[in-house]
C-alpha cells in the first residue's frame, strides 16, 4: 500500500499536535548525541538543576572517547579544567595512578564512568533514537520526533552530534567541507600544497590498473585537485581508531573478512615493493605500540595507505540519508578488515611484516556487541555549524584577545585548521 504525501504530513501533524500526552517525553533540556561532549553538557545541566534527557543515535556512551580513541590527545595540562579535568581524576583514580598518568581509560572503562556520573546526575539516557524531524514555534524548537517514533519536548536543545543532524532539521545554518581563502582571507584555507610528510607516498606509485590509460585502482579518489587556496567541499578522511593487543589471552586473531578481494590492496601491494618495508611501523598502515593499560595499544592513522579511507566516499557521509550513512560506515570497517588480514596474510608482504602483524588482535574484552570493532566511527568533521561569531585562522594567530572567554583549549593549530571549530557568543 502506498501512503500519499499528503496522508503523511497530516499524519505527521497529528502526532505533534494532537497525540496524547503520556507519548511525549519532556525535559527541560535535551541533548543530541551522548558524544563526550554530549555527557558532559547533560550533567552540566543536570548540576544547574535542570531536568535532562541524553539522547544517543547508537547504543553507547562517550562517542570516539569510549568508541577507538582512548589516548586522548591533548597539548598544556595546564588548560584542563571543569568537567573534562574531573574526568580524568576519575581515571587517575579507577586505575589508581597519578592524575594524566594514563592519557584516557580503555573504552569499556570509559563508558562504565560516564555511565555511573550520568546516573549520579540523575540524567535520563535514550538509545537507539535517531532524530526524525523538529517541530519549531519560530526559531525555538519545541518538539523533537525520533525515527522510532518517540516524541520530546523541551525547553532548550543541544545538539552534541559530530554530524550536527538536529542542526540541519532545526534550519540551523551550517557549512559543509574546506572554505577556500576568500572565504575568510585564511591563509592556509582550501586546498594545500603536498608536502611531504608521513601521509604522503615517499616513492612513485602508478595509481592506474594497466597503464596511464588504464582505470584509476580502488582507493584513488578521482576527483581533480582545484587549485592551491580554492575551496573544493574536501572532507578529512575517516577511520576507525583500533584498538589492539599482543597478548594471547586477549587477542582476537584477524580472520578472512566476508567478502574479502585483495585487489582493493594494489595500491598498498605496489607501494610496499617499491617501499621495500623490514618492520610494520615501516610500512605506513599500523605501528602498533602500548600507549594504554593492560598491554593495549590505540592505532591512529599513518601513513600513505593506512586506517584512514582516502577514497573519497565520506565525503557523502554528512547529507546522506540514514541508510546511506549505515552503508558508509560498514564499508568502512569492511575496508579497515581488509587491511588489517592483507598486511598478515597476502604473500606479496614481507614474511617479517606478516609474522609481526599476526602477533596483534582485537581485544576480546572491548567492544564485545560489535565484534570486537570500535562501535563508532572517526567522523573527524561533517555539518560546521556557522553562528554568529565564526573562528578563523585570525582568531588563532592575530586576534586572540577576546572580551568574553566560552573554553580554553591548547593544541596545535594544524589539527584545527583540519577540524574547523565554530564558536558562537
Amino acid at each position: 500500500m502506498r501512503i500519499s504525501y499528503w496522508a503523511c504530513t497530516i499524519l505527521f501533524t497529528w502526532i505533534f499536535n494532537f497525540a496524547p500526552a503520556q507519548s511525549i517525553r519532556q525535559a527541560d533540556v535535551i541533548v543530541y548525541g551522548a558524544t563526550a561532549g554530549g555527557v558532559m553538557a547533560a550533567i552540566a545541566a543536570s548540576r544547574e538543576g535542570a531536568s535532562v534527557l541524553l539522547v544517543e543515535p547508537g547504543q553507547h556512551l562517550g562517542g570516539m572517547l569510549t568508541g577507538g580513541l582512548s589516548h586522548t590527545d591533548y597539548g598544556d595540562r595546564a588548560v584542563i579544567g571543569g568537567l573534562a579535568l574531573e574526568f580524568y581524576r576519575r581515571v587517575a583514580k579507577a586505575y589508581k595512578k597519578p592524575l594524566f598518568f594514563w592519557r584516557g581509560p580503555e573504552p569499556h572503562l570509559g563508558e562504565q564512568i560516564l555511565g555511573d556520573w550520568l546516573r549520579e546526575s540523575k540524567v535520563t539516557v535514550l538509545f537507539g533514537q535517531r532524530v526524525k524531524a523538529v517541530q519549531k514555534q519560530g526559531t525555538q524548537i519545541q518538539q523533537l520526533m525520533t525515527v522510532a517514533g518517540k516524541v520530546l519536548a523541551g525547553k532548550v536543545f543541544i545538539d552534541a552530534t559530530y554530524e550536527g543532524d538536529l542542526l540541519a532539521r532545526a534550519g540551523v545554518s551550517y557549512a559543509i567541507g574546506r572554505e577556500g581563502i576568500a572565504q575568510y582571507g585564511e591563509s592556509w584555507a582550501g586546498r594545500q600544497p603536498i608536502y611531504p610528510d608521513s601521509h604522503n607516498f615517499h616513492y612513485p606509485v602508478s595509481p592506474f590498473g594497466n597503464g596511464k590509460k588504464g582505470a584509476l585502482l580502488p582507493l584513488v579518489h578521482a576527483k581533480l585537485l582545484v587549485g592551491v587556496g580554492e575551496a573544493d567541499g574536501g572532507i578529512q578522511a575517516y577511520c576507525f581508531r583500533l584498538l589492539m593487543t599482543s597478548d594471547p589471552a586477549n587477542r582476537v586473531p584477524i580472520t578472512r573478512p566476508v567478502g574479502y578481494d585483495s585487489t582493493r590492496y594494489e595500491l598498498l601491494r605496489r607501494y610496499l615493493k617499491v617501499r621495500k618495508p623490514t618492520r610494520l611501523g615501516e610500512t605506513g598502515v599500523i605501528g602498533p605500540m602500548v600507549n594504554l593499560p593492560n598491554g593495549k595499544a590505540e592505532i591512529n592513522s599513518g601513513g600513505p595507505i593506512s586506517t584512514n579511507l582516502y577514497d573519497g566516499s565520506n565525503w557523502l557521509y554528512p547529507e546522506a540519508d540514514y541508510p546511506r550513512r549505515d552503508s558508509i560506515w560498514a564499508d568502512h570497517l569492511h575496508y579497515t578488515h581488509g587491511l588489517l588480514y592483507f598486511l598478515g596474510h597476502d604473500l606479496s608482504v614481507p614474511e617479517s611484516i606478516r609474522q609481526e602483524a599476526a602477533q596483534w588482535g582485537l581485544c576480546k574484552d572491548e567492544f564485545a556487541d560489535t565484534g570486537h570493532w570500535p562501535h563508532q566511527l572517526y567522523v573527524r568533521v561533517a555539518r560546521r555549524m556557522v553562528g554568529e561569531y565564526v573562528l578563523t585562522q585570525h582568531d588563532l594567530q592575530r586576534d586572540t584577545l577576546k572580551y568574553d572567554g566560552i573554553g580554553m583549549r591548547a593544541y596545535n593549530t594544524v589539527v584545527g585548521r583540519l577540524n574547523r571549530t565554530y564558536q558562537w557568543i
